[in-house]
């Protein structure tokens, strides 16, 4: 499968949704500086064999087995009850409040409630300045970034549709099949399924966040 290496050092955040394959989150999970398992996301943590830094939530869909084999561990387990906020914003909330990180990876946090996976975005976009955020579904990795200059890497003819949210201004892209040189993009089809033509894509833009979505491969 297509592995997209987040820049390090990186934080993960386990979410109790969907994943995408075991071995494509080992090989994310096990380069992460700081694992947090929000709620739910031990269940997942237990199964695969990954032991958290912190499991943060309400506490209301870790299982009872989960719960018990981390406290063993003494991982530590810090309940917020808080119904302000989900578990996904207070481990993000807590993570910028306590640590210093440039970059963060959720996994589990798409999936099965379709309400629940727009929230995650929403929350993402939001809190995603200075902060990158990449999340993960089943089939695909959904990368939003703040204004700057950013290089990523991609493997060639893999697609990328780039997005505004709402907008983005003074637009430079290269490296890929349809360029974009000082333009302002807006909501719309304008970007999807652009091609990559170089194993580096840089993209540079004033104001705005923009959100990049590119297919995990086989």
């Amino acid at each position: 499968m297509n592995y997209q290496v987040p820049k390090s050092p990186y934080y993960v955040l386990l979410g109790n949704g969907e994943y995408p394959e075991e071995s494509y989150c080992h090989r994310i999970i096990e380069d992460a500086e700081f694992i947090i398992c929000s709620d739910g996301g031990a269940n997942f943590a237990q199964r695969i064999g990954i032991i958290p830094h912190l499991i943060i939530g309400d506490l209301d869909s870790i299982s009872s087995a989960a719960r018990n084999h981390f406290t063993n561990l003494n991982v530590p387990i810090l309940s917020l009850e808080s119904q302000k906020e989900n578990d996904l914003e207070k481990a993000l909330n807590y993570v910028m409040e306590n640590h210093t990180c440039n970059h963060i990876v959720l996994l589990g946090f798409l999936g099965l409630r379709d309400d629940h996976s727009f929230a995650t975005m929403q929350i993402a976009e939001r809190l995603s300045d200075p902060v990158s955020i990449r999340t993960y579904s089943k089939s695909a990795e959904y990368l939003i970034l703040p204004p700057g200059n950013h290089s990523l890497v991609f493997p060639i003819n893999h697609t990328v549709s780039i997005f505004a949210l709402p907008n983005a201004n003074n637009l430079i892209t290269s490296g890929l099949k349809w360029n974009l040189a000082h333009e302002d993009l807006f909501p719309g089809s304008h970007g999807v399924s652009n091609v990559v033509t170089n194993d580096t894509v840089r993209i540079s833009f004033d104001t705005g966040k923009l959100m990049l979505i590119s297919p995990l491969q086989s």
